[in-house]
């Protein structure tokens, strides 16, 4: 998949260094003599970027203070693949009507990547609007990502006084 440049002569006491050199793998299926498919894997390259993604499950963030998402910072190369043996921090930042649930103290914040990706969960304010996340990791860089909360539809109490005068 890859392999490490041949390493040179010591030089001067001092460990030689070798530089990673990414590859490819492809397989090939044989039906008859003849190829009927093939499939080839690429195997990440150097650590350049960090990407943001938030996760919905399917609906979108509402501001009720507990209602929550999944962002995930993946660790990327030149070319945009995740970098599966990246096991960096990552510190996260949140600005507006959201904020991170856990912190240092539980092993959230900063978030070590595992196969190149760190999640962190965001909780919604009681306010709707804008959220701004921050992620930030060594060799890779920094990204920002907004996303927007949605007001909350539902009243608490359920009761409206009304209703509670007419059952007096």
């Amino acid at each position: 998949m890859g392999h490490y440049e041949k390493a040179s002569s010591f030089e001067n006491g001092q460990a030689p260094t070798r530089r990673w050199i990414p590859g490819e793998l492809t397989a090939e299926c044989l039906i008859g003599g003849s190829v009927r498919a093939t499939h080839t894997l690429q195997m990440a390259g150097v650590q350049t970027q960090l990407a943001l993604s938030i996760e919905e499950s399917g609906r979108p963030l509402v501001a009720d203070a507990s209602d929550f998402i999944v962002v995930q910072a993946s660790i990327r190369d030149e070319r945009g693949m995740i970098s599966p043996l990246a096991e960096n921090l990552v510190q996260f930042e949140v600005s507006g009507e959201g904020e991170i649930i856990g912190d240092e103290s539980i092993g959230a914040n900063p978030m070590r990547a595992e196969a190149g990706v760190a999640s962190v969960l965001i909780r919604s304010t009681h306010r709707a609007g804008k959220i701004e996340v921050r992620g930030e990791c060594a060799h890779s860089g920094s990204v920002r990502r907004l996303y927007n909360s949605n007001p909350c539809r539902l009243h608490w109490p359920p009761f409206h006084s009304e209703a509670l005068n007419r059952r007096s």
